[in-house]
């Protein structure tokens, strides 16, 4: 792997829940971290709009389809298509390590979703080989370090994806720091600090609202 050393007096680290740049604002000062990964995990899986109008999907809502140990859930695209999800539990038996031959994945969609069944091929083209998904809710503090380093996004507050404002949160993020830099100019400790107290407070809530909107989902499985 090639390695390239980049000079720069400001570093702005966008680089997801798994962030490398969080890593080196967090050594040698107080830091607060948590990061918990849910109980269930998903493969992604694109369903064109042929299909969606084949299975009558809202373009205009979220569509959901819940069971007792499976969720799916697909989100319409401005294309007309659809970015759905199989959610399952991580269990050896009813999680994704079960469903690793064409003929398991068409009697599991029969007997689970069976209204599914027109999008079979591209669900089992999915499953065998996109990769598995996890559920990670990141809350971390601080955003940045001193005058020089600050991080945007899932790097600073991941969440489950339920709510609906996940990549609204890294776009705020980023109109915050413009919306500071016009105010204070290049004084990039003012900015960041003021960025991550007008900020922190905000995406806090957003994660709970998210693990709640999911509880509901998996609490509604239980009950069929």
């Amino acid at each position: 792997q090639k390695h390239e050393i980049i000079n720069s007096d400001i570093t702005i680290g966008a680089d997801g829940v798994n962030s490398q740049v969080r890593a080196f604002i967090q050594f040698g000062q107080n830091t607060s971290h948590s990061q918990k990964l849910a109980d269930w995990e998903y493969k992604q899986i694109h369903l064109s709009k042929e299909i969606g109008d084949t299975l009558k999907l809202h373009s205009d809502l979220m569509n959901a389809w819940t069971r007792k140990n499976a969720i799916t859930v697909a989100f319409p695209n401005l294309d007309g298509s659809y970015a759905a999800m199989l959610i399952l539990p991580k269990d050896q038996e009813k999680g994704f390590n079960s469903l690793k031959m064409k003929s398991k994945i068409a009697n599991f969609i029969k007997m689970q979703f069976p209204d599914l069944l027109p999008a079979l091929p591209e669900i089992t083209a999915a499953l065998l080989t996109n990769p598995t998904g996890h559920f990670v809710t990141v809350k971390t503090s601080p955003w940045y370090y001193k005058d020089s380093i600050a991080i945007v996004g899932d790097a600073a507050h991941g969440f489950f994806p339920f709510y609906g404002q996940g990549m609204s949160a890294g776009f705020a993020d980023a109109l915050k720091i413009v919306e500071l830099l016009d105010k204070y100019g290049e004084n990039w400790g003012k900015i960041f600090s003021k960025y991550q107290e007008d900020g922190k407070e905000n995406t806090d809530v957003l994660a709970y609202l998210s693990k709640q909107i999911f509880t509901r989902y998996t609490r509604q499985t239980k009950a069929d």
